[in-house]
């Protein structure tokens, strides 16, 4: 079952829910949701 969840706070990709696995994140308190190649992204500029 695939159902949409929402859309990345950072890209506005949307982010489905695939037989129970989000395609992304929840972040912070808010709930806001990040896919993950943005998560990626952010890892890697946290790293240089």
């Amino acid at each position: 079952m695939i159902e949409l969840v929402g859309k990345c706070n950072c890209c506005e990709r949307a982010i489905y829910c695939r037989d129970g696995f989000l395609d992304g994140e929840k972040l912070g308190k808010n709930g806001e949701l990040c896919c993950f190649p943005c998560l990626e992204n952010m890892e890697n500029e946290n790293k240089e």
